[in-house]
Parts: structure tokens; sequence; C-alpha cells
């Protein structure tokens, strides 16, 4: 450095008004700096009243310190297709629905020193479907099930992340290895009973189009159904999602809040199948792999012909919002897990 002098400037307070910590670099220093810099860092506030508004604080559509929530523009072409898991972010927040879904926006870091949520289920999803895929998928002994999946974790490992993987990864892979685990005496009791896996981690667009018509006008669904199973004994079939988040909601839990449908991803699988030839009714359920490995278990959704006709009538109520564009205001409070846009 050129300069005998160098300020640093640290913020008090994080953009929730909360104290923040000092970073420990600033206190790599010899003692006597180090005491002066913890007095200076931890000294009392004089004044505690200015707490800067930040993005999180403002209404949508205010103005506070020049800064405006963008509101949607008009669309260059109509959107003629919606994935099934988008209906549930439309439900939540229309313009948060316009930024991920028709802007496309998402935030990136570098912080990835460990599996999040997203990433540890993607290694979960990747593991089932090369169990779905093997030979040994429709087998009712536990072993023979636990060993197809050990060996499909230990592949997935190597090809994600060699051998430098951080300690915390392997940490993670241990915590998936015991609930893959408690899934295989799961699987084998399902198999026992007559249950074979007809399809897994099937993507809708590799057939013909899943489509839901509208006003006599077709909205084209797209999703990737993680697995579907047929009883060889009855005929039924059931369409299955994996849920590898640490809770162990029934389906109807994760669906439907006081009585209103909150997502509609099962309900509109319904229609996704029809595109691989399969008619009639269907079961929907989940697979959960959650954290208590005494709640892994097939969960069958109870819902009536009637609960699915309005499922249906919302999504096409959904449909005609999003044809007349119509992705304003957003929700204010901000739906749960919603801070990915926090800043706009």
């Amino acid at each position: 450095q050129s300069r005998e002098d160098l300020r640093v400037i640290v913020g008090r307070r994080n953009h929730d008004g909360d104290p923040m910590v000092p970073s420990r670099l600033l206190f790599a220093t010899d003692a006597a700096d180090l005491a002066q810099r913890a007095l200076h860092f931890f000294r009392p506030v004089a004044d505690e009243a200015s707490v800067p508004s930040s993005p999180s604080t403002i209404l949508a559509g205010s103005s506070i310190a020049g800064l405006l929530v963008p509101r949607p523009e008009a669309l260059a072409e109509p959107i003629t297709r919606m994935s099934v898991t988008s209906f549930r972010d439309y439900i939540a927040c229309p313009y948060r629905y316009y930024l991920r879904h028709v802007l496309r926006l998402s935030t990136a870091n570098d912080h990835a020193d460990e599996l999040d949520g997203a990433a540890f289920g993607s290694l979960a999803h990747e593991v089932l479907r090369r169990f779905g895929e093997s030979p040994d998928r429709d087998s009712t002994d536990v072993e023979q099930i636990r060993q197809v999946l050990y060996d499909a974790l230990s592949q997935c490992v190597a090809k994600d992340f060699g051998r430098d993987a951080m300690a915390v990864v392997h940490v993670q892979v241990e915590q998936l290895r015991l609930r893959l685990n408690a899934f295989a005496e799961k699987q084998a009791a399902w198999a026992a009973e007559g249950w074979r896996i007809e399809h897994t981690e099937v993507p809708t667009d590799q057939h013909q189009h899943a489509e839901l018509s509208v006003d006599g006008e077709a909205m084209r669904l797209t999703g990737r159904i993680d697995r579907i199973d047929v009883n060889a004994r009855t005929g039924e079939r059931m369409v299955f999602d994996y849920k590898t988040s640490d809770s162990s909601k029934r389906p109807e839990d994760a669906h439907q809040q006081r009585g209103q449908w909150v997502d509609l991803q099962l309900p509109l699988y319904r229609h996704l199948v029809r595109s691989l030839g399969i008619e009639g009714k269907v079961g929907l359920g989940y697979i959960t792999l959650s954290k208590d490995t005494s709640r892994i278990d097939f969960l069958r959704a109870e819902w009536s012909e009637a609960d699915l006709e309005q499922a249906d009538q919302l999504a096409c109520e959904i449909v005609r919002a999003v044809r007349r564009e119509h992705f304003w205001p957003p929700t204010d409070p901000p739906p749960d897990f919603s801070e990915e846009f926090a800043a706009i």
C-alpha cells in the first residue's frame, strides 16, 4: 500500500436494523491495536434514532430515498406455458411470480461451503432416480435396496464433489445416507404390497404436450414428475413427489391452508400424466425423506373429486390473470421464503 493511513468503513446495522458483528479480519492484529479496535467497535452509539430505510422495509410502489419498486412492463408476447410449480408462486405473490417466471430473475452467491436445501434435495433426487432406473427397483429385500441406494449415493458424491469436498458436505452426505437407510425399509414394504415403479423423473416436455384448457384456449403445462407407480395386482396408479425438507408435511397441509389452496402442484399432475398416455383416476402423494427418519413414509393425499375440481377452477383463474398480465401489486407483507427479491 502506498498510503500511510487506511480507513475502513463498517456498517453497524444490517438492512433490517439489527446490530452487526465486525469481521474477524479486523481483529487480526497485535494485542494493543486489538484492544483499541474492540473499544471502538463496541462503544455505545450516541444516536440510535436514525436507522436508514432499506429495500425490505419500503412498501411496494412507494418512493423513499429515490427508490421506486419497478412496475411490470407490458409483455412483448403472451405467456403460453406455465410450470405446475409456478402456480404456487402466483398464489403467493403475482409480482414475485412476474420477477421469477416472466423476467426469470434469480439470485447468485458464492457461499457454497455446504449444501443448501436445493442442492441437498437435488442430490437426493438423483440418487432416487438412479434407484428407480436400476434392475433392483422392484425388490422387496431391504438390504438389496439399501445397497443400491448406497452405491448410487457414492457415485453421485464422487461425480459432484470428488475428494476435495469440505467436511460439512461429508456430514450432510451421511445425513442423507441415514434417510436413505430408513427409506429402504419403507420401499421394501411398499413393493411387497404389489407396487412397481413405472416411471421416474419424467419431464413432460419429452412427450406430447400436457394442457389446461381455459376458455377454449390451451395453456401448456410443464413439469417433472418424480415417480409414477403402478400396482401389479390392482392396476391402480400413484403419482409421487419426493420431499426432502427437514419437516414432513402431509400433502393436504402443504397444498391447503385454512381451507384455501396455496399450491396446485399435485392436483395439476393429473393433467401431466395424460401426456404419458395414462388416463383415468390416479392417486397423488408424497414420498417424504425428512430429517426425522421415523416420519419417512409414502403419504397419499386424501382429496375428493370436488376438492380436485376446486383446484382446477383456481388454476383456470390464475391462467386468466396471467393472460391479462395481472402482476401488480406485490403481496404485502411478503410471503414466507421471499428473501430472494427483498432488494427489489
